[in-house]
């Protein structure tokens, strides 16, 4: 009651929930998992620990705090971090990406990149939490976060039979990676190449290239808000509604539904370019005889 009545506002939910996570930010921040001559601290500091364990990965504290904790939080100990992990109420920073707000979004992302880092048996189990279909889901445009999260898990999931299997050199990209059923191969091999800024670039494109064949109507149709169900309604009626993770059928995109992707490219729509290409350059031809 105090610290409410010490603010000029009354502060809204997406406030809290951007300090919670920016207080969360910096304890992982604050605790590093690097020493000095640059080698992995063995064991992973407790702070990630405690944020990637079973009952905090999918949820993590909304901090009904002071507006100067997030600029102290390197002055917690971890008595006082597991304290605030009890006592705080809740909220879902995976599921935070379903909340539409672009600040929370791109916190949670973060957040979820820094703790599964360098931290291998949260990494692999990530994808149980629904991270990759809420980030799917999500509408906006500030897409750079999520990328940067993609590219640091998305084939290092053990989605298809455990550890080996999802990280194994010798399957397809699209195999590996645990967005190969919800996103076009063409879209990986961005993220793979090219990196999360061409991506995020990408995903909010409309493009019909023989590289990439996405627009802003395959994107806003895709099935996976359908596969999501009710689970959005049910979480805005309960916060502590743990989702429940089903794996999705391959989604399947009409637009390359007579396209054939193969050595990186889309074979009827290169072929169609280069016909274009190839007539243009008959018309420069012609046209310079011409002069």
């Amino acid at each position: 009651m105090t610290w409410k009545e010490s603010l000029p506002d009354t502060p809204t939910y997406s406030w809290v929930g951007d300090v919670a996570l920016s207080i969360f930010q910096s304890m992982v921040a604050a605790h590093s998992d690097i020493d000095d001559a640059g080698e992995i601290v063995a064991p992973t500091p407790r702070v990630k620990r405690i944020l990637s364990s079973s009952c905090c990965l999918p949820l993590i504290a909304q901090a009904v705090a002071r507006w100067w904790l997030h600029q102290y939080a390197h002055c917690f100990s971890i008595s006082e971090l597991c304290l605030m992990n009890q006592t705080l109420s809740s909220i879902s920073y995976v599921q935070a990406m379903l909340s539409g707000e672009p600040t929370i979004v791109d916190a949670a992302a973060a957040l979820l990149k820094a703790t599964v880092t360098r931290n291998p048996k949260s990494m692999i189990r990530l994808y149980s939490t629904g991270a990759f279909y809420f980030a799917l889901a999500y509408p906006g445009s500030n897409l750079l976060s999520i990328a940067q999260l993609f590219s640091v898990t998305h084939v290092y999931q053990a989605f298809h039979g455990g550890e080996e299997a999802a990280v194994s050199s010798s399957l397809p990209l699209v195999k590996r990676s645990v967005l190969g059923g919800l996103l076009p191969e063409s879209l990986l091999y961005v993220l793979e190449r090219s990196g999360p800024v061409a991506f995020a670039a990408a995903m909010v494109s409309d493009s019909d290239t023989p590289e990439i064949i996405w627009t802003h109507k395959m994107r806003a149709e895709n099935l996976i808000r359908q596969h999501l169900g009710d689970f959005p309604q049910k979480l805005s009626q309960h916060c502590h509604f743990l989702y429940d993770y089903a794996p999705m059928p391959p989604v399947t995109y009409p637009e390359l539904k007579d396209e054939m992707w193969c050595h990186c490219y889309y074979l009827e729509t290169y072929v169609m370019k280069l016909d274009f290409l190839i007539g243009l350059l008959l018309n420069m031809l012609s046209f310079c005889n011409h002069c």
